[in-house]
């Protein structure tokens, strides 16, 4: 069946023959077994209808005119019970009637008696590919089922991340404030409670971020307004260059001579520019640079870029980047350690500078 049936995955295809003519049951069988098609036979509907009760076939070739239960009452209860079986009804009677009625109850096609072989392959072919797509349907709305569950229970951790723990963190830090050690403190004391000060620094900034990205789900109003990329590059430096010194690692800020400006939410542009220096830092060597730049075209539109000399990202990753809980590295990969630079995160920061 060169260009035909044969040419697909037919492993798992079989096809159930329903004829009461004895030497037509065989015809059917041996060409279909020549074809490169398994098949099995009933010699009447109702045994038809028992073997598909016991193993469904995904296609079944039928004869219209037959004792105890005719064809079309075949057609009816396979598609009753097996919707996504495919039928195929031959008759030695063709009436348009008859072709009418089996299309109407959901008969893949029609064929009459003595039956044309290379027409019967065309069939057979087509619905084959009907089988296939089916197939191909039913595994992606599986897959995209998978992927709404999934979501679904992304929101409820971050839900129950933002509401269960900021209570309990907010007085494990009050706390841990209000601890005043002993001027004779020996000093595995002093650095473990500093162990636990830091511990929980990082879990409320984790929490942080689980807020952010509930805040963000939920579609909240932001706050625009005009505002100096001057101004917010030198507080960004500000804030930073610590740990960019700390690390080793050149911050190269190039605050614009002229004057800015920027009509939009200035701490939400303020808190992406910040997550891009933090994870443009957690992946360069010491010794290499980051540069936080902006440029303006002749349409007054502003492009502000973060720029690192780091490890890169592989070209497979790359659209992937930006999804929840998605990192493009494996901790090993940072040149961080988790303390200071929160390396080895839930992959969501890059998230929220999407959003």
């Amino acid at each position: 069946m060169s260009g035909d049936a044969s040419e697909q995955n037919l492993s798992n295809i079989e096809i159930l023959i329903i004829e009461d003519e004895p030497q037509l049951r065989i015809l059917f069988q041996d060409l279909l077994s020549n074809w490169g098609l398994k098949s099995r036979v009933a010699a009447n509907g109702i045994e038809g209808l028992r073997m598909m009760q016991e193993r469904p076939s995904q296609l079944v070739l039928t004869d219209l005119n037959m004792p105890s239960m005719d064809g079309l009452e075949v057609l009816r209860q396979v598609k009753k019970f097996w919707p996504d079986t495919e039928v195929i009804v031959v008759t030695g009677y063709a009436t348009i009637e008859n072709a009418i009625h089996a299309m109407k109850q959901g008969a893949a096609e029609f064929i009459t008696k003595p039956v044309n072989f290379e027409q019967l392959k065309v069939v057979i072919n087509k619905s084959i590919t009907t089988i296939r797509n089916y197939e191909r349907d039913a595994e992606l709305r599986r897959s995209y089922d998978s992927l709404i569950q999934l979501n679904q229970m992304k929101d409820r951790f971050i839900n129950i991340t933002n509401h269960e723990m900021r209570t309990p963190l907010t007085i494990i830090k009050g706390y841990l404030e209000i601890i005043k050690l002993p001027e004779n403190t020996d000093k595995n004391t002093i650095e473990s409670l500093e162990t636990v000060k830091t511990a929980v620094k990082d879990l409320i900034y984790t929490v942080n971020h689980m807020h952010d990205l509930a805040f963000m789900d939920k579609g909240k109003a932001q706050f625009y307004d005009y505002f100096s990329v001057s101004t917010l590059f030198g507080e960004l430096v500000k804030e930073i260059v610590v740990l960019y010194n700390k690390r080793g690692v050149l911050l190269e800020a190039k605050i614009p001579e002229s004057e800015v400006l920027i009509f939009g939410d200035r701490n939400l542009i303020k808190r992406a520019l910040r997550e891009l220096l933090h994870n443009a830092l957690k992946y360069t060597p010491e010794g290499k640079n980051v540069r936080l730049f902006v440029a303006s075209d002749e349409l007054n539109k502003t492009m502000i870029t973060v720029e690192d000399e780091g490890i890169g990202i592989p070209h497979g990753d790359q659209e992937l980047i930006f999804n929840r809980f998605y990192e493009a590295k494996a901790t090993e990969h940072h040149f961080t350690s988790n303390e200071d630079f929160m390396g080895g995160g839930l992959g969501i920061g890059l998230n929220i500078v999407k959003e």
